[in-house]
């Protein structure tokens, strides 16, 4: 009973006129590779603001301080691995993670807003374009099947 489902499910997706062999995602995969070293970048420059803190901060402040902020970098370098399956998803997870730790960090202190924004531009840049290339490249997969 489960193989007359299953024949029923592929015959009921559209087939491509392209092999497999003659598609290639080369084109998407410089953006979304460059989005990804961004999110891994993202996620060591956190670790290196955690110890930071924990060692310039007094008391139990530095800890909580040192827990948080390893724990975003956790979050951006699993972001990084999750490109490798689910691209846009991953990079637009990265994105708005990224905008509204800049925004938190705003509220606390203003001047933050001003403070290394253009490499702030650059990150958010590089995010952008490498969502643009995953949500064509992740359509593309799932035409295929893949």
């Amino acid at each position: 009973m489960e193989n007359n489902s299953e024949n029923n499910n592929e015959k009921n997706l559209p087939e491509s006129i392209f092999t497999e062999e003659e598609f290639s995602l080369e084109g998407y995969d410089k953006n979304i590779r460059q989005a990804r070293n961004i999110l891994f970048f993202l996620a060591a420059l956190q670790m290196l603001l955690a110890i930071y803190l924990l060692y310039t901060s007094q008391g139990n402040a530095g800890w909580v301080s040192f827990a948080i902020t390893t724990i975003v970098a956790v979050i951006f370098f699993l972001l990084g691995f999750w490109t490798k399956v689910k691209p846009h998803t991953a990079i637009i997870s990265g994105l708005v993670t990224y905008i509204l730790l800049w925004i938190g960090d705003s509220i606390f202190d203003p001047t933050y807003i001003y403070k290394g924004i253009l490499v702030k531009i650059f990150i958010i840049i590089y995010l952008i374009k490498g969502l643009k290339d995953a949500k064509e490249a992740q359509a593309i997969k799932t035409m295929l099947g893949k």
